[in-house]
């Protein structure tokens, strides 16, 4: 009887074959992974925030419910986090979304209860909330909206029901031939005074094909608040802009700001409209100025006029107004104020 064979296995050769098995997108650090996040019914839900918070990184669905996400080796021990309004969120291990690549990922509706307000009287009168006074304005561009980034201003001071009826905001500027903005609203979060949850159900959409624009949002249903609150906004991107954004990143890399950032790691950067990097401190004041060369101020421009971008009419004066990820809870204060109005029904 012949002794079994003792089995040897070459390690190296067992990790190129595994290599060659799992799917290509998950050989690079550039490498995405594609899928479509979807109702109960199978439709496909647009502009899906999708991210890991502990990284603040993240993407949007685009209009279909599709999106795109990279692979990151670096991540593969935290979680994916996916937000809807009106569905209950989804938290997913990024190392298991990467190796099992879903096809769809579904959400549950979670309608959101607001707590019943009583009007005593039948009589109301439509008031204006927001910017009432004229100042010197300034544009705030708000960038690559594939992190979910959103500009938000507070109402503060209600010390009555009211009921929204309109919200305006204006657009500054825009390189698009349209864009789709979302507006939210924010709960006033209890402990940070930040954007918290969000309180309206209804999707608020609007598409603008002008340069500079007023948008006006209607809520259809009855909407009524008795706290201070947010109204954030956010661009949507399209396929098609993603596409102009991707090309763009290729013909224009920047990686010289990430060595500008870290120059000083505690302080906030921006870049103005004269290309200068400003370090501001937590009460907003620019306490650093780094000046871009010749040669870095071109290549900024050209990937500006190259990719799609959006740019908000703010005033000069205020404090009211912040941006960031909701998804994260990571916001910044704006030190303007940003042009938005409300028409609004209330109790004389």
């Amino acid at each position: 009887m012949e002794k079994p064979q003792k089995c040897f296995i070459d390690y190296n050769l067992l990790m190129l074959l595994l290599m060659l098995v799992l799917p290509v997108t998950l050989v690079g650090q550039d490498q995405v992974v594609s899928s479509q996040v979807v109702d109960e019914t199978g439709a496909g839900i647009a502009y899906v925030a999708i991210g890991i918070p502990a990284k603040q990184f993240g993407t949007n669905t685009f209009e279909d419910g599709s999106f795109t996400f990279p692979f990151k080796k670096g991540y593969l021990k935290d979680s994916l986090l996916i937000s809807a309004i009106g569905y209950e969120r989804k938290k997913l291990s990024y190392q298991e979304f990467i190796e099992q690549q879903p096809s769809k990922i579904v959400l549950k509706t979670n309608p959101i209860a607001l707590p019943a307000i009583t009007i005593r009287s039948s009589r109301l009168e439509e008031v204006r909330l927001g910017v009432k006074r004229k100042g010197s304005r300034n544009n705030f561009s708000l960038g690559s909206p594939l992190k979910g980034v959103t500009v938000a201003m507070l109402f503060d001071q209600i010390d009555k029901p009211i009921r929204i009826k309109e919200i305006s905001v204006s657009v500054g500027k825009s390189n698009m031939d349209s864009l789709q903005l979302r507006c939210r609203i924010f709960a006033k979060h209890p402990d940070t005074g930040l954007p918290g949850e969000d309180l309206l159900q209804q999707t608020l959409i609007q598409t603008a094909t002008q340069k500079r624009a007023i948008l006006r949002f209607s809520l259809q249903e009855e909407f009524w608040l008795d706290q201070d609150f947010y109204v954030g906004f956010e661009w949507v991107m399209t396929k098609q802009q993603f596409a102009q954004l991707e090309n763009a990143r290729e013909r224009y890399p920047i990686n010289f700001l990430s060595d500008i950032y870290a120059t000083y790691p505690d302080l906030q950067p921006n870049i103005n409209e004269n290309k200068r990097v400003h370090f501001r401190d937590s009460t907003n004041k620019v306490v650093k100025e780094v000046v871009l060369s010749r040669e870095q101020t071109e290549v900024l421009r050209a990937r500006a006029a190259a990719a799609p971008q959006l740019q908000f009419k703010i005033l000069m004066k205020g404090q009211r107004t912040y941006y960031g990820l909701p998804l994260t809870q990571s916001w910044n204060r704006i030190p303007h104020e940003a042009l938005i109005s409300l028409l609004v029904q209330q109790e004389p």
